[in-house]
């Protein structure tokens, strides 16, 4: 008997330890750009709701995963909605060059300019300087062990890292971030360039930071 009582009592005393104090908004979100703007790979996927993410004049992404490695390496395959039908394609882009695998003809034909999302990495235009720019952040213990950083930034900061002209109004961020400082999940909540809807998310997930990446321009 007398060990089911030591065994609850411990329960008691596990189950009612307080959570750690959150750090520091301003400093904590200072130190997960700084962290972030560190990176030289990750790999990535997003999802996008209510809506599609544009890139270049026509595709218009739904679902993408890839790897993005400095100074601009990305390859990626993607769910597109083109010409009003759902296709499956992929892009890479290496050397300041973007390619598409036309989902037609399935060849590699190169683009015209570069892609999104390679800036993921960017430390002026990328994750590392959405964070900074998110505005009165709050955080709070997430159920992972790291911490949810939650607030608004301006549609600018956003377009910097997606492209597209910027709406004028603010938009809902939460991130979820590692104590060290990384962010492994990020959702943007509302219209980011101008006619979007109001309610379309987009959500990036990180992981495999610093891993090894290896892309090579395809054959065109």
């Amino acid at each position: 008997m007398w060990w089911r009582l030591s065994l609850v009592a411990l329960l008691v005393v596990v189950g009612c330890r307080p959570s750690p104090p959150a750090p520091n908004a301003s400093e904590f979100v200072d130190r997960a750009a700084v962290r972030t703007a560190a990176l030289q790979s990750a790999h990535f996927r997003l999802d996008v709701s209510n809506g599609a993410m544009l890139i270049g004049p026509s595709l218009q992404v739904t679902q993408a995963e890839g790897d993005v490695g400095r100074p601009d390496l990305l390859s990626m395959r993607a769910t597109v909605r083109l010409g009003g039908i759902i296709v499956e394609t992929e892009f890479r882009q290496v050397d300041g060059v973007g390619y598409v695998l036309s989902p037609f003809s399935r060849k590699w034909e190169p683009l015209d300019g570069p892609l999104t999302p390679v800036p993921l990495l960017d430390s002026t235009a990328g994750v590392s300087q959405l964070v900074r720019a998110v505005v009165a952040p709050s955080v709070s213990a997430n159920n992972a062990g790291g911490w949810s950083v939650t607030g608004r930034v301006a549609a600018s900061a956003v377009t910097a890292l997606v492209g597209g002209t910027p709406a004028s109004s603010d938009l809902d961020v939460t991130a979820q971030v590692t104590d060290d400082g990384l962010v492994q999940e990020l959702v943007l909540h509302g219209t980011v360039v101008e006619g979007e809807s109001k309610d379309l998310t987009r959500t990036f997930e990180f992981s495999n930071f610093d891993a090894p990446v290896t892309i090579e321009a395809p054959p065109v």
